[in-house]
């Protein structure tokens, strides 16, 4: 979203109020002075919030000023969700087999082969573990990215 607001400085304080009454997290920020009387102070800011709170932190945001833009995207990460978790519980069983495999054996040579196979198949689970709590993660929360642009002293 892009805010046309009175203040910079002001207003990203309020932001940062709003994230925290919110529950959220200030993802970024970068606040850019002007290089000379012709153009204005901006910044831009990206913070996170809670899904549950995603419309009365946009509620709370559109007070900041004058809405120039908004727009609202969603991507639907349910299949990957299930997809990921279909190998993770494959792998697991693999794991398990390995182990069994590994009791049974009787020399060192296929004792090694079967360490470094497990050795392989723990790396995937932890891989694809660190993979789906992200998407669980990207679920759980919603990013807004948030423009400010300061108005002219003249149009205060």
């Amino acid at each position: 979203m892009t805010v046309e607001v009175n203040t910079i400085d002001q207003s990203i304080d309020t932001i940062k109020t709003i994230s925290r009454q919110k529950q959220g997290d200030i993802l970024s920020l970068n606040d850019r002075l002007p290089a000379n009387e012709h153009e204005h102070h901006t910044a831009f800011i990206q913070i996170r919030v809670p899904q549950q709170q995603l419309d009365p932190t946009l509620e709370a945001l559109s007070q900041l000023g004058e809405v120039q833009q908004r727009s609202l995207t969603a991507e639907d990460v349910s299949a990957q969700l299930v997809d990921h978790q279909a190998r993770l519980r494959n792998l697991r069983k693999t794991e398990t087999t390995l182990l069994e495999i590994m009791d049974r054996s009787g020399g060192v040579a296929d004792v090694l082969k079967v360490a470094q196979e497990l050795s392989n198949i723990r790396n995937s689970i932890e891989q694809i573990d660190a993979q789906l709590q992200a998407l669980q993660n990207r679920v759980a929360y919603s990013t807004i990215n948030i423009n400010l642009e300061e108005r002219s002293p003249a149009s205060r």
